[in-house]
C-alpha cells in the first residue's frame, strides 16, 4: 500500500485539549486523538504518485502566499452519524469567510460541501452510554500555515508534516 496524504490547517492549541477534558471521550470512543493530531482538513488526497504530490505542493504554496494569518473560533460540537452514538466527535468553527476562502481551492467539484471540523474522537464503543452535554465553549485559534501531512497508521505521531507553508510569506531567492 502506498503513502496517503491530506492537506490541513494545524490546530495545536492547548485550549482545545482543556475543553475536551470535560468529556469522557475514552468511555465512548475507541480512537481518541491527542493534541499533536488536531487539525482541520482542507482536502484528503489519499494515495498519490510523486508527480501528483509535486503538483499539490505547488498548489499549496500558491494558496498560502495569497492569505495572511487569521483566526477562527471553535464553538460548535460537530457529530457525524447517529446522534445517540455518533461515529465521529469533533469541534467546528463559527462560520468564517476567510476559512471558506482558503478551503475553496482545495475542494473537489461535484463533492458535497465543506464541513470544517477538528476530529477529536472516532469509532463509537458498542454499549457506551450517552454523551455528556458539553457546556458552551469558545476557543479562538490562530490559522498561520497550511500543512501537507503524510498518514502513518499505527505510529506516533500518526500524521507527519511533509510540507509547511506559512500564510502570507513569500520566500525570496537571490
Amino acid at each position: 500500500m502506498g503513502r496517503h496524504y491530506f492537506i490541513a490547517l494545524p490546530m495545536h492549541d492547548d485550549r482545545i485539549a482543556e475543553t475536551v477534558k470535560a468529556i469522557p471521550l475514552t468511555a465512548h470512543y475507541k480512537n481518541v486523538y491527542g493534541t499533536e493530531d488536531y487539525h482541520l482538513t482542507l482536502r484528503f488526497l489519499g494515495e498519490v504518485g510523486e508527480e501528483e504530490l509535486a503538483n499539490w505542493k505547488v498548489r499549496i504554496k500558491m494558496v498560502a502566499e495569497e492569505f495572511v494569518p487569521f483566526k477562527i473560533e471553535l464553538s460548535e460540537t460537530v457529530l457525524f452519524g447517529v446522534k445517540e452514538r455518533p461515529r465521529v466527535f469533533a469541534f467546528g468553527p463559527k462560520v468564517n469567510e476567510e476559512l471558506n476562502r482558503i478551503a475553496l481551492p482545495f475542494q473537489e467539484e461535484g463533492r458535497r460541501g465543506f464541513v470544517p471540523h477538528v476530529t477529536l474522537a472516532k469509532k463509537w464503543r458498542q454499549g457506551a452510554g450517552p454523551l455528556v452535554e458539553l457546556a458552551p465553549f469558545s476557543i479562538p485559534v490562530a490559522i498561520e500555515e497550511i500543512i501537507l501531512y503524510e498518514i502513518r497508521p499505527g505510529e506516533t505521531p500518526r500524521y507527519v508534516k511533509r510540507l509547511r507553508c506559512p500564510l502570507g510569506r513569500v520566500e525570496e531567492t537571490r
